[in-house]
């Protein structure tokens, strides 16, 4: 049904009821895609992993500028309070320096050789940004899940209660019927009282379904971000125009109108997306697989600082005064510097087994990973396959149940059977349905944990 269609139905609806209860209830509208964009665009878990991504980045270049040259401008003034000074003739001095000092001036330095420790360590920040990337795909992929599951498990809630004020409607219609037999002297006033026991049963279970309905309604929209525009008490009976258009009476009134995509519909939608097993470019592979090289560049950075590092600087600079001369000169300094760690305590040594057993860890990591990525590929596919061939039966057995369901009455009227085995086929009616409507939800859940094991929506990300 298009946007403007679902628009008008619920207004339509929303009239409806403020003329029968009194007061219109709030109405919540959302389709299966929308709950998916909303999750996505709402959850701070991702906004925290792309953060996270984003940092490893800035990391990784600000590690890429120390493999290049540095220019810098120093400089430095100082007062001495006491300037020495020569007699170089009796009765006159020479001063020895001035009281103001200064330096001022550009220096240029480069690291000429340091092991590989700058570059080992900026390609493993590369990698560790890659495994961040990777957290990112495997949050969305997770959000989106879940999303998808609450809606489903929203999506089974409003069935039930559908199905529930369907059967509900006709245990009022019959225990009219058999009211209306008690009063010509046709019908027992077990019967009466047997029906009406019944017609209560339903509706305390519709009472129930309401109440799972708005959980299920408060998780997905915890997810979404739409608590904040709707309260416990909106959600407190909600229902949909289904509901409504059975025609049941005594239903508890509605506070909040549903409307979602209808569970059927969204199974004919999934049931034949394809999907693939997981494979190396799975984001959770991914991850585990960019850590175990971070880790073991990183080993290899630290172990390049038992190296020599070799520095060239040059600076030019203007100074005063030059020595005993009170002038300004520009000075000009080329250097070199070599430095080698003698003795650390085992510093170095430890840093560098430290990420070694890191990386191993993660490699360790990846290859579980795959173990349970496939084994719950395969249980996956094989339980749609085992609850394709149950919908199949149950399907069957709900057209069996309402056909038994009609009949039975048709035969209570003749009195041919007792109510009690009306009532018996009316539970199993209802029984029958809910278990197929059930059947459904659960291939939908498959089918999106499979969508969430192939790791393939993110990919190009």
């Amino acid at each position: 049904m298009k946007p403007k269609i679902w628009l008008l139905t619920a207004m339509t609806v929303a009239v409806l009821a403020d003329a029968c209860y009194g007061a219109a209830p709030k109405v919540i509208s959302m389709t299966l895609h929308q709950a998916e964009a909303k999750s996505l665009a709402y959850s701070n878990s991702l906004k925290s992993s792309k953060a996270d991504w984003l940092a490893t980045q800035y990391q990784a270049q600000s590690q890429y500028a120390n493999l290049l040259p540095r220019l810098t401008l120093d400089g430095s003034y100082r007062y001495v309070g006491v300037v020495p000074s020569l007699n170089v003739i009796p009765g006159e001095s020479f001063a020895l320096g001035a009281y103001n000092n200064y330096s001022v001036g550009p220096t240029l330095t480069y690291t000429l050789w340091d092991g590989g420790a700058n570059r080992d360590m900026y390609h493993s920040l590369q990698s560790l940004s890659e495994s961040r990337k990777a957290d990112h795909r495997l949050a969305a992929q997770q959000i989106l899940m879940n999303a998808r599951m609450a809606y489903v498990k929203v999506q089974l809630a409003l069935e039930e209660l559908h199905l529930i004020a369907g059967t509900l409607k006709v245990s009022q219609a019959q225990y009219s019927d058999i009211s209306k037999k008690f009063l010509a002297g046709s019908a027992s006033r077990l019967d009466r009282l047997s029906s009406h026991r019944e017609t209560l049963s339903y509706l305390l279970q519709f009472k129930q379904r309401q109440t799972d309905l708005a959980s299920g309604l408060e998780d997905l929209v915890a997810l979404t971000g739409d608590q904040d525009n709707m309260s416990p008490a909106d959600a407190g009976a909600p229902c949909d125009e289904e509901v409504l258009s059975e025609g049941a009476t005594g239903i508890p009134h509605p506070t909040l109108l549903v409307y979602f995509d209808p569970l059927m519909e969204s199974f004919k939608n999934m049931v034949n997306m394809p999907t693939q097993e997981p494979g190396p470019d799975h984001p959770q592979l991914q991850s585990d697989e960019f850590q175990a090289q971070a880790s073991a560049l990183s080993a290899e950075s630290a172990k390049s600082q038992l190296w020599p590092v070799l520095q060239l600087s040059a600076r030019t600079s203007l100074d005063y005064p030059n020595g005993p001369i009170l002038e300004q000169i520009n000075q000009n300094i080329v250097g070199v510097t070599l430095s080698m760690p003698l003795w650390e305590w085992d510093r170095t040594r430890s840093t560098v087994g430290q990420h070694r057993s890191e990386a191993v860890a993660a490699q360790f990591h990846l290859a579980q990973s795959q173990l349970d990525l496939r084994r719950d590929w395969r249980k996956g596919v094989e339980q749609i396959k085992a609850l394709q061939e149950q919908l199949d039966v149950s399907s069957q057995a709900v057209v069996e149940a309402q056909e038994h369901a009609k009949l039975s009455y048709q035969t209570y009227r003749y009195g041919r059977i007792s109510l009690l085995d009306v009532q018996n086929s009316n539970l199993l009616s209802l029984q029958a349905q809910v278990q197929r409507a059930r059947i459904v939800a659960q291939i939908l859940i498959q089918k999106v944990q499979l969508l969430s094991l192939s790791g393939k929506e993110f990919a190009d990300e």
